[in-house]
C-alpha cells in the first residue's frame, strides 16, 4: 500500500512542477504542443506586403501572438498571426464573403 501513495505523491508533484513550468514560460508549451501548424507556418518575415489602399484596423495581443486586423481597399477583412518574439508570421487568415 506505502507504493500506491508513493507514486500518487510523485504524480502530483510531476503535474504541479509541470503545471508551474508551462505558466512561467508559455512559448515552450506553445511549440511543444505545435501551435504553428498551418500552411504557411514558421515563414519567417521581415515586413508584411499589404495590398495598395489596405489599412490596419487593429492590434490585438493573443497571448504570446499578435493579431493584426486589416482592412482591405474592398472593404473586406484579413488577419494576420504574428509571433513577436521570432517575427514569424503563424497564419493569414482572409475573409471569405458568403455565396
Amino acid at each position: 500500500m506505502s507504493v500506491v501513495g508513493v507514486v500518487i505523491v510523485a504524480g502530483f508533484g510531476f503535474l504541479g512542477y509541470e503545471v508551474y513550468n508551462r505558466a512561467s514560460h508559455p512559448e515552450r508549451a506553445a511549440q511543444e504542443h505545435g501551435a504553428d501548424e498551418g500552411s504557411n507556418a514558421g515563414s519567417a518575415i521581415s515586413g508584411v506586403s499589404l495590398p495598395a489602399g489596405a489599412t490596419i484596423g487593429e492590434i490585438v495581443p493573443a497571448g504570446i501572438r499578435v493579431v493584426v486586423r486589416v482592412v482591405m481597399p474592398d472593404g473586406s477583412n484579413a488577419l494576420y498571426i504574428l509571433n513577436p518574439a521570432t517575427g514569424e508570421l503563424s497564419r493569414a487568415v482572409s475573409e471569405v464573403p458568403a455565396p
